[in-house]
């Protein structure tokens, strides 16, 4: 697997679209083992890509990094740099896995939100296909009937039937 950057916001102009391979640099690394990550040398830290820092012309002092998770699934990985005024902490560390949860529950429900959108589409094509079918196979006008009061309920039953297959 890889991980995707859909946008770095840095000072200059933006990085759009990059990727790096699991366990490449200092997220790739909290992703594959899952453990939060607090570094104040970034630049002496072995795991560290510095393309990323030549890309935008900005340069990683500090850095705190975490998993992602909902229910103890990997999402993704949060990753938050140079701490204004100091060294990131223990408690840096703590308000960010409050966020980071919140962030995988925002990411778990635009992904189920995109698959509820998906099976919609899908039944409501299904549905038009199946009232297609069932309108031009089955119609109560090609019933024979003996008496008007016969012939009164199926008309009902129709028009209840038009009803229940409306979109």
């Amino acid at each position: 697997g890889e991980l995707y950057f859909d946008v770095i916001l840095v000072k200059g102009e933006p990085i759009k679209n990059s990727r790096i391979a699991k366990g490449q640099g200092i997220a790739g690394w909290v992703a594959v083992h899952q453990e939060p990550l607090i570094i104040n040398d970034v630049q002496g830290d072995p795991r560290f890509l510095k393309e990323f820092d030549k890309k935008s012309k900005f340069e990683t002092r500090t850095m705190i990094c975490l998993p992602v998770k909902f229910k103890e699934k990997p999402v993704g990985v949060l990753e938050v740099v140079n701490k204004r005024g100091g060294f990131f902490n223990e408690e840096d560390l703590e308000l960010l896995t409050v966020l980071s949860n919140q962030v995988a529950v925002a990411i778990e429900n635009a992904r189920l939100y995109a698959a509820l959108q998906e099976l919609t589409a899908a039944t409501q094509e299904e549905n038009r296909e199946l009232k297609s079918y069932l309108s031009s196979r089955y119609t109560f006008q090609n019933t024979i009937t003996v008496s008007s009061k016969m012939r009164e309920v199926l008309t009902l039953a129709e028009k209840v039937a038009k009803k229940a297959f409306a979109t």
